[in-house]
């Protein structure tokens, strides 16, 4: 490329870094640009790390739930109810976390491995009709299933007495259904804005 100059990348923060990208590694502008923008996306989540290190963590009781808030200087507070329900030997089984977005309500399950995928996780609230739940990634943690809550659902757990979690066994094909608890739910979700 003779006579043609490349500006100076300049990232507050990166430094050498932008250099590794482009010297070393003897990449593209675009594909400089794409390198720059990985590292900063790296610094930023450490950057958000060393800034979780300094927030507080607050959790209120309700019953069977936690409501759980991470509060930063000069921010709002970010919460979630949280149940984890465990087996004898104190290993997870199900985690129920409902978190408040700018788009609504949303109610997340972690189940464990091992679920049939094309069979899906399903909730039903006591009596009332089941729910499906949009399956969205399996990793070494579990299957994580989210499903949004609508003023229907929120009322039905508000007054409800068990969540119940079914999912269907790879292996036996049998079906399997987990009973969370919903008491103290109604009194979280006031809390929570729900």
């Amino acid at each position: 490329m003779l006579g043609i100059s490349r500006p100076a990348l300049s990232v507050p923060g990166l430094g050498a870094n932008v250099g590794m990208c482009r010297g070393r590694l003897g990449m593209t502008p675009r594909w400089t640009s794409l390198c720059v923008f990985v590292l900063a996306m790296a610094l930023g989540s450490i950057g958000s790390a060393s800034a979780d290190a300094k927030a507080e963590v607050k959790q209120e009781k309700y019953d069977d739930w936690l409501r759980i808030c991470v509060v930063e200087k000069q921010q709002e507070a970010r919460c979630q109810l949280v149940q984890k329900l465990v087996d004898q030997k104190q290993r997870k089984i199900i985690v129920y976390t409902v978190r408040k977005t700018k788009t609504g309500a949303y109610l997340d399950l972690n189940a464990p491995l091992g679920l049939s995928i094309p069979s899906g996780i399903k909730i039903q609230i006591d009596d009332k009709k089941s729910r499906p739940a949009q399956l969205v990634d399996c990793n070494k943690d579990g299957c994580r299933a989210v499903i949004p809550i609508d003023t229907a659902l929120a009322a039905e757990m508000k007054s409800g007495t068990l969540i119940n979690t079914q999912f269907t066994d790879s292996k036996s094909g049998k079906s399997v259904v987990v009973a969370g608890s919903l008491k103290g739910f109604g009194a979280a979700a006031a809390k929570h804005g729900l």
